[in-house]
């Protein structure tokens, strides 16, 4: 799925690209206007849009509460700084593991893990990522907006591009302004965009942790697990399987509150013996369309040795059972 999407994309740039070569080299005049109006720039594989008239916002951000503000990207500065040398060790971790997984085919568990849609984020969230993308972008750009224009730096300006199919944000500074200044104030530029994104993941860390509370009765804790995605061919999928949404509380006898309930109980029934299970014949009937047997013979064309890829019902009668005594 994710090598379709990059081809889709790819392609998607690829005639993006010549028919704007095409009218540029022709000189088409509408086509020319409509980019300087938009003030859109095609470049490859990337869409830019670029804009001046936000500068004054910042420069009147910069100078409200002026004295917290220096104060705020200082602190900043000095969290960020503090910050890279575990970071390294995180890096140097994270690739260490990825290599041995490579490698050496041992599983891990990965701190950093990289999103890919149609990979690991399910398709049906790719608008909330790309959303939360930008989102991250923004506040990402806002603070070394605001760090430079309280530094006196002056700005160029600001915009959006999507460059393939993420989007993001970026301001232009001017590097002469920035040349001038002390390398204390030039970190406070540099490190301002980071400090910005520690404090979004905090606030988000925060709201996470009360959900529960804030929106309660809204949010349920403590209930069950709820399935988010079914993998392809999994042995819970098809008609009589699970579906994206539903809520799991228990598996047999082994009761589900949590996560961590939800891994202790798959790994307590893996390493029991596999075993049969007894249900009502009126569960049976209800799930009825899982039934895949014919007439004839339906017991070894419900459950062959294919069923583990699909859940399987079967109507047990004195007839199977003679048979089956015969078999054994």
């Amino acid at each position: 799925m994710f090598i379709t999407i990059l081809i889709v994309v790819a392609v998607i740039w690829i005639v993006i690209g010549f028919f704007d070569l095409v009218f540029k080299s022709c000189m088409l005049h509408p086509y020319l206007v409509l980019l300087e109006k938009s003030n859109l720039t095609f470049k490859p594989c990337q869409l830019q849009w670029y804009t001046s008239r936000w500068n004054r916002l910042f420069k009147k951000l910069s100078n409200y509460k002026a004295r917290w503000l220096r104060k705020w990207f200082s602190f900043g500065s000095l969290v960020t700084s503090i910050l890279i040398i575990p970071s390294l060790f995180l890096l140097a971790y994270t690739a260490k593991n990825m290599y041995d997984s490579l490698s050496y085919d041992i599983k891990t568990e990965q701190i950093l893990q990289p999103v890919f849609p149609g990979v690991n984020l399910p398709l049906s969230h790719v608008i909330y990522y790309f959303v939360t993308l930008l989102m991250c972008s923004i506040f990402h750009e806002l603070g070394h907006a605001l760090a430079a224009a309280r530094e006196n730096v002056k700005i160029h300006g600001s915009g959006l591009f999507i460059f393939g199919i993420f989007p993001g944000a970026f301001v232009d500074l001017s590097t002469e302004s920035m040349t001038l200044l002390t390398p204390w104030q030039q970190l406070r530029i540099y490190c301002a965009g980071v400090w910005h994104n520690i404090v979004l993941v905090l606030c988000a860390s925060f709201l996470l942790y009360v959900n529960a509370f804030l929106l309660f009765p809204f949010y349920q804790y403590g209930s069950g697990v709820t399935v988010t995605y079914i993998a392809e061919n999994s042995g819970v999928d098809g008609p009589a399987g699970l579906e994206t949404g539903d809520v799991i509380t228990a598996i047999v006898s082994c009761s589900i509150q949590t996560e961590e309930h939800w891994k202790k109980c798959l790994q307590d029934k893996i390493n029991q013996p596999s075993q049969g299970y007894c249900v009502p014949i009126t569960f049976i009937m209800q799930e009825d369309v899982a039934i895949k047997g014919s007439s004839n013979n339906p017991m070894f064309d419900c459950c062959n040795k294919e069923s583990q890829n699909e859940l399987c019902f079967h109507h047990w009668t004195l007839n199977d059972q003679e048979v089956w005594n015969k078999i054994f």
